[in-house]
């Protein structure tokens, strides 16, 4: 039975772990990252008290979804809601809140620019919910195009501080067949906690990336095997542990 690393929060691990089991593979969990809560500076609480005069709020992921949802009233007025991919869209309708615009295809900040509607937006008022950090290809665009932009920080992303020795003995054992990367910061966590206790055994194991840049960021890393999804969602990384599994291991 093949062991794959799972590596995402250890909230929104399970699903993807059950989906292993079915097809006869063993999840070993080991979260990488975890997210914690940002109080927003007081004026962008008072902007938040006041999202619905923006022309567009765009969410940048589930967890923005998660922790936004705690700083708002269900009664306040919405502006029109746009998610960077299906899975954020569906955490938005999930919480009673309409997504207006969503890529068909695609989860990327780039899916989303494509989209007609954020093509004219000069003058506009647009609010993103986001983490600390991470791209600003969103924001900088749409200014480009002339829109008025805040950005609102609700979650950040961190290290968990974790016991890695039974991980590292599993390694160097040979006993972890497949690791999961579902997002760049994932990798280099990885990296980070494991590699120096873990040295070329690390870099030995095939990982299973979510996209073509979480890939180049693996294969620059320094692992040797670096097999690609279709997208970091667990339907397409469970689809390629299945073809993995089936036979076509590198």
């Amino acid at each position: 039975m093949p062991r794959i690393l799972v590596t995402r929060p250890s909230g929104q691990a399970k699903a993807f772990g059950r989906q292993l089991e079915q097809m006869a593979a063993e999840p070993v969990y080991f979260p990488v990252i975890e997210t914690q809560a940002v109080t927003p500076h007081p004026d962008d609480m008072e902007r938040l008290s006041h999202w619905g005069r923006y022309a567009l709020a765009i969410f940048v992921s589930t967890n923005a979804v998660r922790f936004f949802e705690a700083l708002v009233s269900p009664e306040q007025a919405m502006p029109r809601l746009a998610a960077v991919g299906a899975r954020t869209a569906a955490a938005l309708k999930e919480a009673g809140m309409h997504v207006s615009l969503v890529p068909e295809q695609g989860f990327t900040s780039e899916d989303l620019l494509s989209l007609p509607e954020l093509q004219q937006v000069a003058g506009s008022d647009v609010l993103i919910i986001k983490g600390e950090g991470g791209r600003r290809l969103i924001a900088d665009t749409l200014r480009e195009r002339g829109a008025q932009v805040n950005e609102i920080a609700v979650y950040r992303r961190e290290i968990p501080e974790t016991d890695i020795q039974p991980i590292v003995e599993q390694i160097n054992a040979g006993a972890i067949d497949l690791i999961a990367l579902t997002s760049i910061e994932i990798v280099e966590n990885l990296v980070t906690l494991l590699g120096d206790a873990a040295q070329q055994h690390l870099y030995d194991i095939p990982v299973l990336a979510g996209s073509a840049r979480i890939a180049a960021r693996a294969d620059e890393i320094g692992f040797n095997t670096v097999l690609q999804a279709d997208d970091p969602s667990d339907e397409s990384m469970s689809a390629a542990v299945l073809q993995w599994i089936n036979g076509d291991r590198a």
